[in-house]
C-alpha cells in the first residue's frame, strides 16, 4: 500500500485533507478559520511573552540586592518557559495548518500562487530561510531566556552586579 501522506505531515494525505474539508463544512468552519483561529493564539501569546519578558528585565534593572536580582531572574526564568512552551505548541499547530492549505487539492489555490511569486523573489536559498513561524514559536522566545539564563549566571558568579546598589 502506498503512502499518501504529504510531505512535512506525518499522518495527514491528500485523501484525509479532502475529507477534512467535507467534514468541516457540515460545522460551519473551515480551513481558513482555522489558521485565522490558531494565528492569533501565535500572536497574543507571543505578544504576552515579549510583556512579560519587559517587565522582568525592567523589575531586574530596578533591585538594589543580589538577592532579589538572582530571584527575579530565576523567577522569570521559569515563567518565561512555561509561556514559551505554549507559544512554540501553537506555532507547530499553525505550521500544520499551513502545510495542510498549502497541499488543498485545488491547483490554482491562492497559497500555492503566492508561494510560487516569493520564492521567485527571494534572494536567500530556501534551505537557509527560517520561517516567521520559527522566529515567533522558537528563536525570539529562546533568545530571550538565554538573556535571563546569562544574566542569571553572571550574577551568580558575581561578575553582575545591580544597577540600582
Amino acid at each position: 500500500m502506498e503512502k499518501d501522506t504529504i510531505k512535512g505531515l506525518n499522518t495527514i494525505g491528500k485523501k484525509k485533507i479532502k475529507d477534512l474539508q467535507n467534514d468541516l463544512k457540515e460545522i460551519d468552519w473551515n480551513l481558513f478559520s482555522e489558521r485565522d483561529f490558531v494565528e492569533n493564539i501565535v500572536s497574543q501569546r507571543f505578544n504576552y511573552f515579549i510583556v512579560v519578558f519587559s517587565l522582568f528585565i525592567t523589575a531586574s534593572a530596578t533591585v538594589s540586592k543580589v538577592e532579589s536580582l538572582i530571584l527575579i531572574l530565576s523567577l522569570g526564568i521559569l515563567i518565561l518557559t512555561a509561556i514559551w512552551l505554549t507559544i512554540y505548541i501553537s506555532s507547530r499547530w499553525l505550521d500544520i495548518v499551513f502545510r495542510i492549505l498549502h497541499n488543498l487539492p485545488q491547483e490554482n489555490h491562492l497559497f500555492k500562487t503566492i508561494t510560487v511569486e516569493l520564492d521567485s523573489r527571494r534572494w536567500i536559498k530556501k534551505k537557509y530561510r527560517c520561517g516567521v513561524n520559527n522566529m515567533l514559536g522558537i528563536y525570539i522566545p529562546m533568545f530571550c531566556c538565554f538573556i535571563l539564563i546569562i544574566g542569571l549566571l553572571l550574577v551568580s558568579t558575581g561578575n553582575l552586579e545591580p544597577l540600582n546598589k
